[in-house]
């Protein structure tokens, strides 16, 4: 009686397992549109993007457009590289490693998959993945921009420069 009732429930789990990942499959399909269609929506996220960037001038002074994308990268990974330095040395809170492992994932791979989010009692992964989707819609580049600020913002020279600025 027991090994019929354990074969049973395996077998059920087995069964929602399998329909579970096939919606998962198929919720996260898309179809490819028609030409015209991807067309359109190309030209409407081109426009979204003069406008964005028209609206976020850099802190420089110079257009976020003229800033190229590999010149973006290399900073990018240069304050990646400086945030390990910083991580060394014990110098940033919680919130700005959280802060910046969001803008870091929503750089490098773009928004978070809902589907994916691990469980409330998993507490340090779960803080992660609040802070990841936290950044759903925006842009990569934007991102990469808003991570650099804040790594330099976190740096020591950074600091040092502020504090001369307040007190002058």
């Amino acid at each position: 009686m027991a090994v019929e009732l354990w074969s049973g429930l395996l077998l059920a789990v087995a069964v929602w397992r399998c329909a579970r990942d096939r919606a998962r499959r198929l919720r996260y399909w898309r179809p490819k549109l028609p030409q015209s269609a991807q067309s359109a929506q190309s030209a409407q996220s081109a426009q979204s993007a003069q406008s964005a960037s028209k609206a976020n001038p850099s802190p420089n002074g110079a257009d976020v457009a003229d800033v190229s994308v590999a010149d973006l990268g290399r900073e990018f990974r240069h304050c990646a590289s400086k945030l390990e330095e910083l991580l060394r040395n014990g110098k940033l809170s919680q919130a700005v490693l959280l802060e910046a492992y969001g803008l870091y994932k929503q750089a490098n791979l773009g928004d978070a998959d809902e589907a994916s989010r691990p469980w409330a009692a998993q507490v340090k992964a779960r803080a992660k993945f609040d802070a990841w989707a936290s950044r759903r819609g925006m842009s990569p580049p934007e991102a990469m921009r808003q991570y650099i600020d804040l790594i330099q913002a976190q740096s020591p020279a950074a600091a040092a420069a502020a504090a001369a600025a307040a007190a002058a």
